[in-house]
């Protein structure tokens, strides 16, 4: 082998190792963008979470207030317009969080990582996606609340939301139970982290 053979075939050797070595670092760097997002998606949650415990809580303070008379009902309308249009305003700020977190969770699926943290990925995205719509179902009951003249249409109206809302709380517990099962299953992925 002549030297000029020699330096081609050592420089061909080090170009594959080269870019073996970049293909390397850019999983390691999506691996990186992949955890970043799965860390501002949990952090989103959070927020989402705690909103969506308070906004229920006034939600269930405004709605289970007995009252004894039409006049009543008129003047509790009238006191509780502002934390009715409030509370459809956190439970839509609740819905947005929970669609940007789907969202984020579709953008890692583009990322150069495992297919299994793609599919992990996608699982989330659905569970989050299902869990604003089912928050999306509480947006509107304040609005019922000002727009009713009768508070037992008013409540029925309230509680069909709650059932719908309840049964797809259900869809969505299954979806992440699904996605943990399949981290679980998958550790050895997941723990390269």
């Amino acid at each position: 082998m002549t030297n000029t053979n020699k330096f081609s075939a050592a420089l061909a050797a080090m170009l594959v190792v080269v870019s073996a070595l970049a293909c390397g670092n850019l999983l390691n760097n999506q691996i990186d963008d992949f955890n970043k997002i799965v860390d501002e998606c949990n952090a989103k949650v959070g927020e989402a979470k705690a909103l969506a415990d308070k906004t229920e809580d006034r939600h269930y303070a405004l709605f289970s207030t007995h009252l004894k008379s039409m006049a009543d009902f008129k003047a509790y309308k009238v006191k509780k317009a502002d934390e009715a249009k409030a509370i459809d305003a956190d439970f839509q700020k609740v819905v947005d969080m929970f669609r940007d977190v789907a969202k984020r969770f579709g953008d890692a699926q583009q990322l150069k990582v495992d297919d299994k943290m793609k599919e992990y990925a996608k699982m989330e995205q659905e569970a989050y996606a299902k869990q604003a719509d089912a928050v999306a179902l509480r947006t509107s009951d304040g609005k019922t609340f000002l727009d009713g003249n009768d508070p037992d249409k008013i409540m029925a109206t309230v509680n069909k939301n709650a059932d719908d809302h309840n049964k797809m709380i259900e869809e969505v517990k299954a979806l992440f139970a699904k996605a943990e099962k399949f981290e679980k299953d998958n550790s050895d992925i997941f723990q390269k982290k």
